[in-house]
């Protein structure tokens, strides 16, 4: 079985809070998928290099695009619980 390419830092940050995963590229447009449009209103969605992510947009991103990532999810999780955060921001490094 080949192993996944992690070729993206991707760093999510909440005021003095942040946690950098590395995502593959499969990872990194579902993760741009997910990112709330309104703040990125006019740039490409394959191009994007950060975002910004509601909390549930986050979780579902964690939950159901990176399945096969526990503890990248797991990682993310402990560092921003559900009902603390209502958006999170995220850039590529």
């Amino acid at each position: 079985m080949e192993r996944k390419v992690l070729n993206n830092k991707v760093k999510f940050c909440v005021g003095c809070k942040e946690v950098v995963i590395k995502l593959s590229d499969k990872e990194l447009q579902d993760l741009r998928n997910h990112t709330n449009y309104n703040f990125t209103k006019g740039v490409a969605r394959t191009t994007l290099t950060f975002g910004e992510l509601y909390n549930f947009g986050l979780y579902a991103f964690l939950d159901y695009d990176l399945k096969k990532s526990p503890s990248k999810a797991a990682r993310v999780k402990k560092q921003f619980p559900y009902h603390e955060y209502d958006r999170i921001f995220w850039y590529l490094q």
